[in-house]
């Protein structure tokens, strides 16, 4: 007599956070898929978004709206396909919605409710942070996997999230490592059609999604008494950070170098201590330009100050961009008769692009150096002819 066996192999949750910590220390956090399941989708409406970190509370909000305790109007059957692998209804077919193929209904009532929402589409810092923590990840999970099948055999990779900008969502470019941008500057390059992730809460209640699980990286909410910024890095992954501690610049490295990590701690210097000192120029009406900047190649060989701090490494930016307060980015003013500007400055890196064309393989055309973040609207991207210049805000690292 033969007997038919069935088995079920479910694969399981990836997570970046630092899992040598005890129950105490890191009592909850969140977790991803091992990789995107099926196929990309258009961005979904995430307008009523009110975060850049809380993916599950955008998520229900944007999916069931502000009323979501009262809301019973949206049913599973509306918006799933089964007669599809990861299908869809014609008028849900967007990644908001594809989070919903990863969920239940687990009472049976054909109503999606909140705590039935328990994957979620991942914020935009939830992005970054994938990116930071890349190391700690295998390859098929990371955002920009190197197996070009695990992206669709496609070079421009970009990932919507849940948080608006504007009327769109922000929008994560992963084949520029973690450049953040708008949906303007993405749609044609990608024909509207977006990666996306799934996040989970591990360890936390569902009742309340503005509860949010305990933070990779800590939002630096104001300054030090030196009015220098400490920021702790130490519930990441210890795969994804640099063990070396630092007292000098960095070596030479790319975005691929273990050197284009971060330390377990590090500081940030003062908002007065941008080098060199930014200012505006200001010729005409509507016609401006910073003074003093300079390029990517020049920050190499720069010394900067304050001494004892360096350029900062792109995770190491990338993180400054997203955790310290708006108050951290000075604003600049420049003046031409009775005309006045002002801006937020630019920032550059001491991390050069690996597939861009100044030391790099090339496969991203017109990247010439390093990257750049603009601290006026928080958007990041590797530097080209006509996007290169800035100032540095000098780091080092803490023991």
């Amino acid at each position: 007599m033969v007997e038919a066996i069935q088995t079920f192999k479910q694969k399981s949750i990836r997570t970046v956070y630092n899992v040598k910590k005890s129950e105490n220390e890191l009592s909850t956090a969140w977790g991803l898929e091992s990789r995107m399941e099926g196929t990309r989708w258009k961005e979904g409406d995430v307008r009523n978004s009110t975060s850049s970190s809380n993916g599950r509370l955008n998520t229900i909000r944007c999916i069931l709206g502000e009323n979501y305790v009262s809301n019973r109007s949206l049913h599973w059957t509306e918006v799933l396909n089964p007669s599809e692998h990861y299908g869809l209804t014609d008028d849900h077919q967007d990644a908001l919605h594809a989070v919903l193929l990863r969920n239940r209904d687990l009472n049976g009532d054909n109503i999606v409710q909140p705590n039935e929402i328990r994957w979620y589409l991942a914020a935009i810092d939830q992005l970054v942070d994938l990116y930071i923590g890349e190391y700690a990840l295998d390859d098929a999970s990371r955002l920009y996997p190197q197996n070009p099948a695990d992206r669709d055999y496609q070079t421009y990779w970009h990932y919507t999230s849940s948080s608006a900008d504007g009327d769109h969502s922000w929008v994560l470019w992963a084949e520029e490592c973690a450049a953040l941008g708008n949906y303007d500057g993405s749609h044609n390059t990608v024909g509207g059609q977006y990666a996306y992730r799934c996040i989970r809460n591990l360890g936390i209640g569902l009742d309340d999604p503005n509860v949010e699980p305990t933070p990779l990286i800590p939002k630096v909410t104001q300054a030090e008494l030196d009015d220098t910024y400490l920021i702790d890095v130490s519930n990441l992954s210890e795969k994804a950070r640099r063990l070396s501690y630092e007292a000098s610049s960095l070596p030479t490295h790319n975005d691929l170098s273990p050197y284009n990590r971060p330390y377990a701690k590090f500081r940030v210097a003062a908002n007065d201590a941008d080098y060199p000192t930014p200012s505006i120029d200001v010729a005409a009406l509507n016609r401006w330009s910073w003074k003093g900047v300079q390029d990517w190649r020049w920050y190499q060989t720069a010394s900067i100050t304050p001494s004892g701090y360096r350029v900062p490494n792109l995770r190491e930016l990338l993180i400054m961009g997203t955790r310290l307060p708006d108050d951290a980015w000075q604003t600049y003013e420049g003046q031409w008769r009775l005309y006045k500007h002002k801006s937020k400055a630019m920032y550059m890196t001491y991390t050069s692009f690996s597939r861009g064309t100044y030391d790099g393989d090339g496969s991203i055309s017109g990247k010439n150096g390093g990257f750049r973040f603009n601290a006026q609207d928080h958007s990041i991207g590797a530097t080209s002819s006509d996007a290169d210049g800035g100032y540095v805000r000098g780091v080092k690292d803490e023991q």
